[in-house]
């Protein structure tokens, strides 16, 4: 496996989004990585991530729901192949085949969704749409792109009753 990856994943803000911009990391999350698979919005003057929220409510879907949010990432062309026993080691492996992850975790009471999109010997590299995370809270006027979260934060907080739920994405 390689010592350091970082893919070339597009970011995005969840701050800007028309729809529930405080809440919609998941849709903002599953954007990112459909970009980076080349899908664009079906719908003209529209952010795909506000373009997500609206599908999912049409169509009755949970944005909170992970098996609901891989059905989403499927009806837009990728692979989602979801679990909620991931390893970190999967993940690099992942990663390292050049492919990015999703995952929950819990960066805010209500649990918060980000983007791997690297790693290197001490962490991982990551998307976070809502900005960046410190252990007393989220500074949202700083970027969330290409953050570095080391394992032991990754572990304490997307892992910390031993489940790491993950989205391995690929095209």
């Amino acid at each position: 496996m390689k010592n350091f990856v970082k893919l070339d994943v597009p970011y995005l803000s969840q701050l800007d989004n028309k729809r529930n911009p405080t809440g919609s990391c998941n849709v903002t999350s599953v954007a990112m990585c459909l970009l980076w698979g080349g899908v664009t919005p079906h719908q003209q003057g529209i952010q795909l991530e506000d373009e997500l929220y609206g599908y999912m409510e049409k169509r009755r879907l949970d944005r909170h729901s992970p098996q609901d949010l891989a059905t989403l990432v499927r009806d837009y062309g990728l692979n989602d192949n979801y679990t909620a026993t991931a390893t970190i080691d999967a993940v690099k492996a992942h990663l390292s085949e050049g492919n990015p992850c999703i995952t929950h975790g819990y960066f805010t009471e209500f649990g918060h969704i980000i983007v791997l999109t690297g790693y290197d010997e001490k962490g991982f590299l990551v998307h976070d749409p809502y900005g960046e995370w410190f252990p007393g809270g989220y500074r949202t006027d700083l970027s969330g792109e290409y953050l570095h979260y080391s394992y032991d934060l990754i572990e304490r907080t997307c892992i910390p009753d031993g489940l790491f739920w993950v989205h391995f994405i690929s095209k």
